[in-house]
């Protein structure tokens, strides 16, 4: 009996760090994807199979800045520049 495409990548599929609302999933370069449901009941909760939101994709730089920061090592830059590296932007000097 031979899997279907659908199956042998369901089989293969990382699975969540976290799971509920959002589940977080580390991704291979060190950085994570969030993916989020919402609109979702009590007994949805646990298993996430709420109406799916786009990913929030976290880059393994900005991962590692938070590394360090929780180790005490660094301070991390304010949100608004976090969020620009996020977004693939890098950090600026000013506002835009």
């Amino acid at each position: 009996m031979t899997e279907t495409t659908a199956e042998a990548e369901a089989a293969n599929a990382p699975e969540p760090a976290e799971r509920g609302r959002y589940a977080v999933y580390q991704q291979p370069d060190g950085g994570a994807l969030i993916a989020r449901a919402h609109h979702i009941c009590e007994r949805c909760a646990g298993c996430g199979c709420g109406e799916q939101a786009d990913p929030i994709s976290i880059p393994a730089a900005v991962m590692g800045m938070a590394r360090m920061a929780m180790e005490g090592k660094m301070k991390l830059p304010p949100v608004g520049q976090l969020a620009r590296m996020a977004r693939g932007k890098g950090p600026t000097r000013g506002k835009r």
